[in-house]
């Protein structure tokens, strides 16, 4: 896992190690050092645009997608960070977001879990650029998802102790299961890109583990390809 660790440092550009996507009440935005090139806080007095802030994603035109699970709503913002659409789409607790290559928007949403680590069904939506959504999936409990090569979302069902991608057809396949009270936490591929291809982890899977049930101990997993052999494209 260590190793894992150290391998993905190694293709992160040197200007974005220790950096990330900020959300907070009001605010989104990119933050590279101190300076924060989208989205500002809103005057003195003014509503706050977001409730509970929970999973981002961003589509192949730079808009960026906030789930709002409190509001049960996704946020639409453009490149720039200013919220184009307040209510792109409607679904009980989103939580996790992800986008396909063909802009598609995919929701992880906790739908009748007041708290995420409740054990009712959740599932999975997608909504097309029209903003029109469909629901794909019921029944796992979502703890992570990104796309993998080949285009298949794989995720992380923490409290099934799996990895399972989803076909086009909207079936889930098991991808792997984890024992001795282990159970994974989130996941995410590296790209594809020459630097990653010089450390070697060009479209590996990575994934947080949780060890022995012990939800402070975890461990970098990482999974190597080839992925596009799967079942279901």
């Amino acid at each position: 896992a260590r190793r894992g660790v150290d391998a993905a440092k190694q293709f992160l550009p040197r200007r974005l190690r220790g950096h990330a996507i900020v959300c907070g009440l009001g605010t989104v935005g990119y933050r590279i050092g101190t300076e924060l090139l989208a989205g500002g806080t809103p005057p003195p007095g003014s509503k706050p645009q977001l409730g509970q802030p929970e999973g981002v994603a961003t589509d192949s035109a730079g808009n960026i997608y906030v789930a709002d699970r409190l509001r049960g709503v996704v946020v639409k913002l453009d490149a720039s960070g200013r919220v184009v659409d307040p209510r792109y789409v409607s679904v009980e607790r989103p939580r996790l977001l992800a986008v396909d290559d063909t802009d598609q928007v995919w929701i992880g949403a906790d739908a009748g879990n007041e708290a995420p680590w409740q054990r009712g069904p959740g599932e999975i939506w997608k909504v097309n650029p029209r903003g029109t959504a469909t629901r794909v999936l019921t029944g796992p409990n979502l703890s992570g998802m990104a796309f993998g090569p080949g285009g298949r979302l794989f995720v992380a069902d923490r409290l099934a102790a799996k990895i399972f991608f989803v076909t086009p057809e909207g079936a889930a396949v098991d991808f792997a299961a984890f024992t001795d009270t282990d159970a994974p936490r989130t996941l995410c591929f590296a790209p594809v890109t020459p630097e990653t291809r010089r450390a070697g982890i060009a479209g590996d899977l990575f994934v947080v583990a949780i060890r022995r049930g012990v939800f402070r101990l975890n461990e970098v997993l990482r999974v190597s390809g080839p992925f596009d052999e799967l079942p279901g494209k």
